[in-house]
């Protein structure tokens, strides 16, 4: 029965990942990041700076998205162990359809100005443990975010999420595939102004990136939890033309919980869309 819930709290986890992430059919999706380029590394650019321009009305993006995560619990005691590896391939869709009025959670309405995100994909959970047989559980996963924010003050006042996960196999314990669907609407507090994000705090606001520029951005900790706080480190390394747009490449890094988990991630941005062009 361990098993069964890991699994069920593991696909739950996939769901609420994309849950949190970042029309009309004839309208034109821009391919921001896929990998019909056969895995080509990215290509040498010139350009020595970028300005990521700001988002617009019936805009809309696609990403291919590509996860892979292990997890390993060993038991000192008794020598157990057990290994996790979820590995899922995807897409996301970003898209800005419509001005809409909506009502915050105090009953006020608010022009807002939606961005809708959907995910979209497969995954498959193996789980494999010392004295038992591998259990492999493939998948699919979907969700769509609708969040809506005041045209005003740019607040977020009303998210609404739908999302589905289903299992292609019977799972252990059960004999039934799973189904799993879900609805919620949540309403932040429209008088707490909004914190930026890493990437807003590094190139966001209309900031010109250039080729060397570099810097730091401090998460201050919380003394009644013990957390000192971290402080990412980020650089803008090079040039490359990724998918055919010319980009800079951020680098970024920190380290959490003293120093015990590092963190790494690159962004490439261009000054001919508004999103990251490809994050790894």
């Amino acid at each position: 029965m361990n098993k069964l819930v890991v699994i069920l709290c593991i696909v739950g986890l996939i769901s609420n990942v994309y849950f949190g992430l970042f029309s009309t059919e004839e309208q034109t999706w821009t391919e921001v990041f896929s990998e019909d380029g056969n895995g080509e590394e990215p290509q040498p650019s010139y350009i020595s700076s970028v300005i990521v321009p700001n988002r617009t009305l019936n805009e809309k993006v696609r990403y291919k998205n590509v996860m892979f995560m292990e997890m390993y619990w060993e038991n000192k005691t008794s020598g157990n162990w057990t290994k996790y590896t979820l590995n899922i391939d995807g897409e996301i869709r970003i898209e800005t359809p419509s001005i809409e009025e909506k009502e915050d959670g105090f009953g006020d309405n608010h022009s807002t100005v939606c961005t809708r995100t959907i995910t979209s994909g497969k995954f498959e959970l193996v789980v494999k443990e010392n004295d038992g047989e591998q259990v492999v559980v493939p998948g699919d996963y979907y969700a769509k975010r609708d969040e809506y924010m005041d045209l005003n003050e740019k607040v977020v006042i009303q998210i609404v999420t739908d999302g589905e996960v289903s299992t292609d196999v019977p799972l252990a314990y059960t004999n039934r595939a799973l189904e799993f669907n879900a609805e919620m609407r949540s309403y932040p507090n429209p008088n707490i102004p909004k914190l930026e994000t890493l990437d807003e705090k590094i190139y966001g606001g209309g900031k010109e990136i250039k080729i060397g520029d570099q810097g730091n951005i401090t998460k201050h900790g919380d003394v009644e939890w013990n957390w000192s706080g971290y402080t990412y480190h980020w650089i803008a390394n090079s040039s490359e033309k990724v998918a055919g747009y010319d980009t800079i490449r951020i680098d970024v890094n920190t380290t959490f919980f003293e120093d015990w988990l590092p963190f790494q991630e690159k962004i490439w941005i261009s000054s001919e869309v508004p999103y990251p062009v490809k994050m790894w």
